[in-house]
């Protein structure tokens, strides 16, 4: 039991100290927006601890479609630990950067282990703005391509960089907010014009149905006015045919009487 115990204990602790190793191995890098207008970016890149190095190579990058690198200048935290590393014996090279149209390329090397005394920031970056609009993660790209730590005997101790991007890359809250409202208001607008165009469809609709029923009606009167004035002139006609018909009669009827009354005047002759 007691043997079972102690290899227990013994796996734990190889572990504990593989574990405390690994987070020992990596150094935490950061890139920090400074400051942001519309033609210009400045961000640092910063040392947040971990692991200490004695040397590295970087690469940081922009996308060129949007952004262009003007310069690149020691920070206040490496300028703070040169001044530490020669008060303490030691000497750190100074850190050499190439800074290309998309591109900044930079080295740093030191006998004393590197770490924060005043400032974090080891380089200042400044970018000009091609384009209009905030700069998003993407369109800055840090890359390590080595960063070691080296002791006293010239051993060598490979180290991790962890590097965490505090661009936002958020939208300008108040142009979202107006960009919202204008969205709004082109929505309500939008009702309100089709509710006007309802209306007015609803109008014309209502108006060509009365102008219709007028033409209507107008027609059925405009017919019945030939109806009328038949029927009529059939009356006047009929009228006609009767007072002939009668005067016909009455002058028959006094021709009539006429001779009858010729007639016997002669018989009494």
């Amino acid at each position: 039991m007691k043997k079972f115990l102690s290899l227990i204990i013994a796996l734990i602790m190889t572990a504990s100290m593989a574990v405390v190793s690994f987070a020992a191995n990596k150094a935490n890098f950061s890139i920090t927006p400074i400051s942001e207008t519309d033609k210009e970016l400045v961000i640092s890149v910063d040392y947040d601890g971990g692991s200490s190095f004695s040397c590295f190579d970087f690469e940081l990058s922009v996308n060129t479609d949007k952004l262009e690198i003007v310069k690149s200048e020691e920070g206040k935290g490496v300028k703070s630990f040169n001044e530490y590393a020669s008060s303490n014996g030691g000497s750190s090279f100074p850190m050499s950067n190439i800074v290309s149209k998309g591109l900044l390329k930079a080295s740093f090397v030191s006998l004393v282990n590197y770490k924060n005394i005043k400032e974090k920031d080891i380089f200042i970056i400044t970018i000009k703005k091609l384009k209009s609009g905030n700069v998003q993660k993407g369109d800055v790209t840090l890359k390590f391509t080595s960063c070691a730590i080296m002791d006293s005997n010239g051993n060598v101790t490979e180290v991790t960089p962890v590097i965490t991007s505090k661009i936002s890359g958020t939208e300008n809250t108040s142009s979202k907010a107006q960009s919202t409202a204008t969205s709004a208001d082109n929505s309500v607008g939008k009702t309100q014009n089709e509710d006007k165009s309802n209306t007015s469809v609803s109008e014309n609709s209502q108006t060509v149905q009365e102008i219709t029923q007028q033409s209507i009606t107008q027609q059925q009167a405009d017919d019945s006015i030939p109806q009328q004035t038949e029927e009529t002139e059939q009356n006047n006609n009929s009228t006609v045919k009767t007072v002939i018909i009668i005067l016909a009669s009455a002058l028959a009827l006094a021709i009539a009487v006429t001779a009858v009354v010729i007639i016997v005047k002669k018989k009494k002759k």
